[in-house]
């Protein structure tokens, strides 16, 4: 794979995680003014608004969801750093590859299932039980979508860890680099 296109590729990935990221981040404004709102309303007001426990759930849901790709690319899921960081440079590329391919198809699972799962609230016009009655499909297509830019982001890493194999970082080139 030529360099110019895996670049390429890593930059649009990047950049659709950014976007997706983005969108959370504004997704927890909305929860935070919302949830701003609703105490103000129940507590000074005393007329607690019916949609607002609803609504912010689903959000931080999309929130958590679309902000996962992003969460992959700076690092911040778990890892047992104690045992990767004792692997031989090449055992630790293939520790990641295996990880990226199994990550891979998890979300590829996870994205199917997720699109099946919307696809029958769809057809079934399922709704929630609540007095808002919120049209579930909205709130299911979280998961794919969420999984369509973690499966990017591991998608990504394979192909750098593949075609262009960077060396692992170490106290001194990560303390330079900042």
């Amino acid at each position: 794979m030529g360099k110019k296109l895996l670049h390429g590729m890593g930059w649009a990935v990047r950049w659709a995680n950014w976007i997706a990221a983005a969108v959370a981040a504004a997704l927890l404004v909305f929860i935070a003014v919302s949830v701003f709102y609703e105490v103000i309303a129940r507590y000074v007001m005393r007329a607690p608004s019916r949609w607002t426990y609803e609504l912010t759930g689903y959000a931080l849901v999309w929130c958590a969801l679309l902000a996962s790709g992003q969460a992959l690319a700076q690092g911040a899921h778990v890892y047992v750093d104690l045992i990767y960081e004792r692997l031989s440079p090449l055992l630790a590329r293939l520790t990641n590859i295996l990880t990226c391919l199994v990550g891979l198809g998890f979300c590829a699972f996870i994205l199917w299932y997720g699109l099946n799962m919307t696809r029958v609230a769809i057809l079934i016009d399922q709704r929630s039980p609540t007095p808002l009655r919120f049209p579930m499909q909205y709130a299911f297509a979280a998961v794919p979508a969420g999984m369509v830019f973690l499966l990017l982001e591991f998608f990504r890493r394979l192909m750098f860890e593949i075609f262009d194999p960077q060396p692992p970082a170490t106290a001194s080139t990560t303390e330079a680099a900042e």
